[in-house]
């Protein structure tokens, strides 16, 4: 009786609905008071037993302190939590069990100052976690959005999802397909001093069914400014060809025709002009698939090398957009800081200037 009283008076003290809230509401400093309390420090273990199984719900999925932290990209809560002596292991598990990874969520929301922090940590975990096959359409039907502010639209999304939900995406792929150029460099900036890196963390990693790696997947989402940085900066190959025998030039050319929205032909344009990417024997079968009347010129005069290449001047001064946006010497040749946020769907700034 004398210990269950005792449990019930250590509950009091420490509310662990009161913590969650904390941690909903980013009230750091409350939550700091509470953890570096007298009543915590003399019941550490207990309390971080609570902290480490009790859960709240979110979003329809039932998560402990350190996750909810990590959902919401709350760098110092979960900074907090953790060097309090709250477990990575117990977080994963509970993630796990959800179709989850946590290397996966930051990589799919973009938390790079998170990445930052966990990286060194979670790569000393069990590996096996982040290459367990991940339910994300569980997420998606659970209303988890790990786009939040982007302007895809139901459909875009539930594409994005059905494709990622059937191969075995690594987390770096997903920072690609969703244009976090942040979380490359933080990757790429733990990994350089590696003697091996990592499938999960390696741009030129082969998906095995899709035979895609991340250059091909920067090409496919029609991710311009990742096509630029990942080649300018890691001199990543986009000279392969997928599991169906598209190379980069196809597959974007595939997907101008069913996302008008995103700037294939400047990419194309680029592949073709800055990477060097073969073209020969490709563009003749695919040049009648192009909506945009610039670009299919573009291509019409590549396809006309041999030939009196007079006949398509009228077309120069249309296809010169592409040109000089594409095919300059340097990285990332914008005028407007807000262009490049706008390409890229994330802020590059401090990376690309």
């Amino acid at each position: 009786m004398g210990c269950c009283e005792y449990k019930n008076k250590l509950e009091d003290q420490f509310n662990i609905k009161l913590i969650f809230e904390c941690i909903r509401l980013k009230h750091l400093k409350v939550l700091k008071r509470m953890l570096s309390s007298n009543q915590f420090n003399k019941n550490k273990n207990y309390f971080l037993q609570k902290l480490n199984n009790e859960r709240s719900d979110y979003k329809n999925l039932s998560l402990n302190t350190l996750s909810y932290a990590l959902i919401l990209g709350d760098i110092k809560i979960f900074i907090l939590l953790h060097k309090a002596g709250c477990s990575l292991s117990s977080m994963e598990s509970i993630l796990l069990e959800q179709g989850l990874s946590s290397l996966n969520i930051i990589c799919m929301k973009g938390y790079s100052n998170l990445l930052s922090y966990y990286i060194a940590f979670c790569m000393s975990e069990n590996e096996s976690y982040y290459n367990t096959k991940i339910f994300y359409k569980r997420i998606l039907e659970n209303d988890f959005n790990p786009f939040p502010g982007r302007n895809f639209t139901p459909i875009q999304l539930a594409t994005i999802f059905d494709y990622i939900q059937v191969i075995t995406v690594t987390p770096i792929q997903l920072a690609t397909i969703f244009d976090y150029i942040q979380v490359i460099t933080v990757i790429n900036e733990y990994v350089k001093n590696l003697n091996k890196i990592p499938e999960i963390m390696d741009l030129d990693y082969i998906e095995n069914i899709t035979g895609m790696n991340c250059p091909l997947l920067a090409v496919k989402y029609g991710n311009f400014a990742m096509v630029k940085y990942l080649h300018k900066n890691y001199n990543c190959n986009f000279h392969l060809k997928d599991t169906n025998g598209l190379g980069a030039v196809e597959i974007a050319v595939n997907e101008s025709s069913e996302n008008i929205n995103k700037p294939y032909g400047m990419i194309i344009v680029y592949l073709i002009d800055v990477v060097g990417v073969k073209y020969d024997g490709v563009l003749s079968d695919t040049v009648n698939k192009i909506i945009d009347p610039k670009l299919k010129a573009y291509l019409m005069l590549k396809l006309s090398k041999h030939e009196d290449t007079n006949i398509f001047s009228h077309s120069l001064n249309n296809i010169n957009e592409y040109v000089k946006a594409s095919s300059t010497n340097e990285s990332y040749a914008f005028d407007d800081k807000t262009e490049i946020q706008m390409i890229s769907g994330s802020s590059v700034i401090e990376f690309i200037c």
